[in-house]
Protein backbone atom coordinates (compact mmCIF):
# COMPACT_ATOMS: atom_id res chain seq x y z
CA UNK A 1 0.00 0.00 0.00
CA UNK A 2 2.84 2.32 0.87
CA UNK A 3 4.66 1.48 -2.36
CA UNK A 4 1.56 2.04 -4.47
CA UNK A 5 1.00 5.48 -2.95
CA UNK A 6 4.65 6.41 -3.51
CA UNK A 7 4.40 5.37 -7.16
CA UNK A 8 1.30 7.51 -7.66
CA UNK A 9 2.98 10.47 -5.95
CA UNK A 10 6.09 10.11 -8.15
CA UNK A 11 4.04 9.95 -11.31
CA UNK A 12 2.07 13.04 -10.29
CA UNK A 13 5.29 14.96 -9.50
CA UNK A 14 6.77 13.96 -12.87
CA UNK A 15 3.73 15.18 -14.77
CA UNK A 16 3.76 18.51 -12.89
CA UNK A 17 7.48 18.96 -13.65
CA UNK A 18 6.96 18.33 -17.35
CA UNK A 19 4.13 20.87 -17.54
CA UNK A 20 6.21 23.49 -15.74
CA UNK A 21 9.19 22.83 -17.95
CA UNK A 22 7.07 23.20 -21.08
CA UNK A 23 5.74 26.57 -19.89
CA UNK A 24 9.13 28.01 -18.89
CA UNK A 25 11.17 26.79 -21.85
CA UNK A 26 11.61 29.68 -24.39
CA UNK A 27 10.52 29.00 -27.95
CA UNK A 28 13.26 28.31 -30.47
CA UNK A 29 14.57 31.44 -32.30
CA UNK A 30 13.12 32.24 -35.71
CA UNK A 31 15.47 31.61 -38.58
CA UNK A 32 17.02 34.82 -39.88
CA UNK A 33 17.04 35.61 -43.56
CA UNK A 34 20.54 35.86 -44.96
CA UNK A 35 21.16 39.25 -46.60
CA UNK A 36 23.30 39.22 -49.73
CA UNK A 37 26.70 40.81 -49.34
CA UNK A 38 26.20 42.90 -52.52
CA UNK A 39 22.98 44.44 -53.82
CA UNK A 40 22.00 44.00 -57.45
CA UNK A 41 23.66 46.55 -59.74
CA UNK A 42 21.41 49.38 -60.92
CA UNK A 43 20.00 49.19 -64.43
CA UNK A 44 22.07 51.97 -65.97
CA UNK A 45 20.44 51.62 -69.37
CA UNK A 46 16.99 52.11 -67.87
CA UNK A 47 18.16 55.12 -65.84
CA UNK A 48 19.73 56.74 -68.89
CA UNK A 49 16.66 56.14 -71.01
CA UNK A 50 14.55 57.85 -68.37
CA UNK A 51 16.62 61.03 -68.68
CA UNK A 52 17.88 61.02 -72.25
CA UNK A 53 15.39 61.86 -74.99
CA UNK A 54 15.98 60.92 -78.62
CA UNK A 55 13.65 61.83 -81.47
CA UNK A 56 14.14 61.13 -85.16
CA UNK A 57 12.21 62.83 -87.91
CA UNK A 58 11.62 63.71 -91.52
CA UNK A 59 12.17 67.25 -92.79
CA UNK A 60 10.95 69.08 -95.88
CA UNK A 61 11.14 72.73 -96.84
CA UNK A 62 12.89 75.38 -98.87
CA UNK A 63 16.03 77.47 -98.39
CA UNK A 64 17.79 80.40 -99.97
CA UNK A 65 21.58 80.37 -100.02
CA UNK A 66 23.47 83.69 -100.03
CA UNK A 67 26.98 82.65 -101.07
CA UNK A 68 28.40 86.12 -101.93
CA UNK A 69 30.90 84.63 -104.36
CA UNK A 70 33.11 86.70 -106.64
CA UNK A 71 32.76 84.87 -109.95
CA UNK A 72 36.08 86.26 -111.19
CA UNK A 73 37.81 84.19 -108.51
CA UNK A 74 36.15 80.96 -109.65
CA UNK A 75 36.66 78.61 -112.63
CA UNK A 76 34.11 80.76 -114.45
CA UNK A 77 37.03 83.06 -115.26
CA UNK A 78 38.85 80.16 -116.95
CA UNK A 79 35.74 79.49 -118.99
CA UNK A 80 35.56 83.15 -119.99
CA UNK A 81 39.25 83.19 -120.99
CA UNK A 82 38.66 80.18 -123.22
CA UNK A 83 35.65 81.85 -124.89
CA UNK A 84 37.54 85.06 -125.64
CA UNK A 85 40.43 83.03 -127.07
CA UNK A 86 38.13 82.00 -129.92
CA UNK A 87 38.22 84.36 -132.94
CA UNK A 88 34.45 84.71 -133.10
CA UNK A 89 34.12 85.92 -129.49
CA UNK A 90 37.45 87.64 -128.88
CA UNK A 91 35.81 90.99 -128.21
CA UNK A 92 33.52 89.67 -125.42
CA UNK A 93 34.05 91.55 -122.17
CA UNK A 94 33.66 90.03 -118.71
CA UNK A 95 30.74 92.35 -118.00
CA UNK A 96 28.95 91.10 -121.11
CA UNK A 97 29.70 87.50 -120.16
CA UNK A 98 28.29 88.02 -116.66
CA UNK A 99 25.22 89.83 -118.00
CA UNK A 100 24.49 87.13 -120.60
CA UNK A 101 24.63 84.43 -117.92
CA UNK A 102 22.78 86.58 -115.36
CA UNK A 103 25.05 85.71 -112.44
CA UNK A 104 23.40 86.04 -109.03
CA UNK A 105 24.52 85.65 -105.43
CA UNK A 106 21.59 83.63 -104.09
CA UNK A 107 20.05 80.25 -104.81
CA UNK A 108 16.60 78.98 -103.82
CA UNK A 109 16.30 75.21 -103.51
CA UNK A 110 13.78 72.72 -102.08
CA UNK A 111 15.15 70.64 -99.22
CA UNK A 112 14.28 67.25 -97.77
CA UNK A 113 15.99 64.78 -95.48
CA UNK A 114 16.19 63.31 -92.00
CA UNK A 115 17.25 64.59 -88.58
CA UNK A 116 17.76 63.38 -85.00
CA UNK A 117 17.41 65.48 -81.84
CA UNK A 118 19.04 64.48 -78.53
CA UNK A 119 18.23 66.17 -75.19
CA UNK A 120 18.80 65.35 -71.51
CA UNK A 121 16.03 65.76 -68.93
CA UNK A 122 14.87 69.35 -68.57
CA UNK A 123 18.25 70.87 -69.36
CA UNK A 124 17.79 73.48 -72.15
CA UNK A 125 20.58 72.05 -74.31
CA UNK A 126 20.50 69.85 -77.38
CA UNK A 127 22.47 68.08 -80.07
CA UNK A 128 20.95 67.80 -83.54
CA UNK A 129 22.22 65.75 -86.45
CA UNK A 130 20.91 66.08 -89.97
CA UNK A 131 21.22 64.38 -93.34
CA UNK A 132 19.47 66.69 -95.76
CA UNK A 133 19.69 67.98 -99.32
CA UNK A 134 22.16 70.76 -100.02
CA UNK A 135 21.30 74.44 -100.06
CA UNK A 136 23.08 74.59 -103.44
CA UNK A 137 21.37 71.64 -105.12
CA UNK A 138 18.48 69.44 -104.01
CA UNK A 139 20.11 66.60 -105.97
CA UNK A 140 23.10 66.45 -103.60
CA UNK A 141 23.16 65.76 -99.86
CA UNK A 142 24.87 67.37 -96.90
CA UNK A 143 25.31 66.26 -93.31
CA UNK A 144 26.26 68.01 -90.11
CA UNK A 145 25.77 68.33 -86.36
CA UNK A 146 24.52 71.26 -84.27
CA UNK A 147 25.07 71.69 -80.52
CA UNK A 148 23.50 74.54 -78.59
CA UNK A 149 20.87 75.83 -76.23
CA UNK A 150 17.12 75.85 -76.60
CA UNK A 151 13.89 74.22 -75.53
CA UNK A 152 10.26 73.54 -76.44
CA UNK A 153 7.93 75.69 -74.32
CA UNK A 154 4.24 74.85 -73.91
CA UNK A 155 1.90 77.81 -74.08
CA UNK A 156 -1.77 78.69 -74.33
CA UNK A 157 -4.79 76.70 -73.21
CA UNK A 158 -3.90 73.70 -75.35
CA UNK A 159 -1.06 71.86 -73.60
CA UNK A 160 -0.16 70.09 -76.83
CA UNK A 161 1.05 73.23 -78.62
CA UNK A 162 4.58 74.50 -78.04
CA UNK A 163 6.94 77.22 -79.15
CA UNK A 164 10.56 76.28 -79.81
CA UNK A 165 13.74 78.32 -79.82
CA UNK A 166 17.09 76.73 -80.55
CA UNK A 167 20.44 78.29 -81.35
CA UNK A 168 23.98 77.05 -81.45
CA UNK A 169 27.09 76.08 -83.34
CA UNK A 170 26.80 73.90 -86.44
CA UNK A 171 29.50 71.86 -88.14
CA UNK A 172 28.88 70.93 -91.76
CA UNK A 173 31.09 67.90 -92.34
CA UNK A 174 30.29 67.59 -96.04
CA UNK A 175 28.04 69.43 -98.46
CA UNK A 176 28.24 67.53 -101.74
CA UNK A 177 26.32 70.24 -103.60
CA UNK A 178 28.53 73.13 -102.50
CA UNK A 179 30.91 73.70 -105.39
CA UNK A 180 30.28 73.47 -109.12
CA UNK A 181 26.52 73.15 -108.51
CA UNK A 182 26.62 76.40 -106.56
CA UNK A 183 28.04 78.24 -109.56
CA UNK A 184 25.81 76.55 -112.13
CA UNK A 185 22.63 77.18 -110.13
CA UNK A 186 23.69 80.81 -109.72
CA UNK A 187 23.23 81.33 -113.46
CA UNK A 188 19.92 83.10 -113.95
CA UNK A 189 19.72 82.46 -117.68
CA UNK A 190 17.85 79.15 -117.94
CA UNK A 191 19.34 78.10 -121.29
CA UNK A 192 22.86 78.95 -120.18
CA UNK A 193 22.34 77.12 -116.87
CA UNK A 194 21.13 73.94 -118.58
CA UNK A 195 23.98 74.07 -121.08
CA UNK A 196 26.59 74.69 -118.37
CA UNK A 197 25.32 71.81 -116.24
CA UNK A 198 26.30 69.33 -118.97
CA UNK A 199 30.06 69.91 -118.75
CA UNK A 200 30.97 72.44 -116.05
CA UNK A 201 32.14 70.35 -113.06
CA UNK A 202 35.48 71.58 -111.68
CA UNK A 203 36.71 70.12 -108.40
CA UNK A 204 36.73 72.40 -105.35
CA UNK A 205 35.35 75.20 -107.51
CA UNK A 206 34.82 77.52 -104.54
CA UNK A 207 36.86 75.81 -101.83
CA UNK A 208 36.28 73.16 -99.18
CA UNK A 209 32.64 71.92 -99.03
CA UNK A 210 32.49 72.05 -95.22
CA UNK A 211 32.01 74.82 -92.73
CA UNK A 212 31.45 76.24 -89.27
CA UNK A 213 28.13 78.03 -88.86
CA UNK A 214 26.10 79.84 -86.25
CA UNK A 215 22.47 78.79 -86.52
CA UNK A 216 19.12 79.80 -85.03
CA UNK A 217 15.71 78.12 -85.35
CA UNK A 218 12.30 79.47 -84.31
CA UNK A 219 9.30 77.19 -84.57
CA UNK A 220 5.76 76.29 -83.65
CA UNK A 221 4.75 72.67 -83.10
CA UNK A 222 2.19 70.29 -81.67
CA UNK A 223 2.38 66.99 -79.79
CA UNK A 224 0.44 64.16 -81.39
CA UNK A 225 -1.38 61.32 -79.64
CA UNK A 226 -2.22 60.72 -75.99
CA UNK A 227 1.29 59.52 -75.19
CA UNK A 228 2.87 62.52 -77.00
CA UNK A 229 5.39 60.27 -78.69
CA UNK A 230 5.39 62.25 -81.92
CA UNK A 231 5.41 65.90 -82.92
CA UNK A 232 4.87 67.95 -86.03
CA UNK A 233 5.60 71.58 -86.70
CA UNK A 234 7.12 74.28 -88.82
CA UNK A 235 10.18 76.44 -88.18
CA UNK A 236 12.16 79.32 -89.60
CA UNK A 237 15.93 79.07 -89.52
CA UNK A 238 18.95 81.14 -90.33
CA UNK A 239 22.60 80.12 -90.70
CA UNK A 240 25.60 82.45 -90.63
CA UNK A 241 28.89 81.16 -92.03
CA UNK A 242 31.88 81.61 -89.71
CA UNK A 243 34.38 79.71 -91.85
CA UNK A 244 37.65 81.43 -92.65
CA UNK A 245 37.70 82.74 -96.23
CA UNK A 246 41.11 81.16 -96.76
CA UNK A 247 39.33 77.78 -96.89
CA UNK A 248 36.77 78.85 -99.49
CA UNK A 249 35.66 81.99 -101.28
CA UNK A 250 31.89 81.41 -100.97
CA UNK A 251 29.66 81.61 -97.92
CA UNK A 252 27.10 79.12 -96.61
CA UNK A 253 24.77 81.83 -95.29
CA UNK A 254 21.20 80.62 -95.62
CA UNK A 255 17.60 81.35 -94.65
CA UNK A 256 14.92 78.70 -94.78
CA UNK A 257 11.54 77.31 -93.87
CA UNK A 258 11.27 73.74 -92.62
CA UNK A 259 8.31 71.46 -91.87
CA UNK A 260 8.95 68.33 -89.84
CA UNK A 261 7.45 65.24 -88.24
CA UNK A 262 9.38 63.74 -85.31
CA UNK A 263 9.00 60.40 -83.56
CA UNK A 264 10.27 59.94 -79.99
CA UNK A 265 12.28 56.75 -79.57
CA UNK A 266 12.88 57.23 -75.83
Amino acid sequence: MYQKGLLILSATFFCISMVCAQKTTPPPPKPQTVQPLYSAPPNLVAELREKWNLAVGMDMGVSQLHHKVDFKRTPMLDLYNYIVSLPSTSDLTWEQFAEDNQFKNNIAQPRFGFSALLTYGNIPAFARGEFISSTSSFQKMSYGVTVGLGKDILFGIDEDVFFSFKGGYKIVFQDSGFGAETLVNSIGNKDAREYMSRFFDPKNAIGAPRGDLMTMRLGLGKYLGKDKKSTMGIELYGELDLTNETLRIARMNALGLNAYVNFVLF
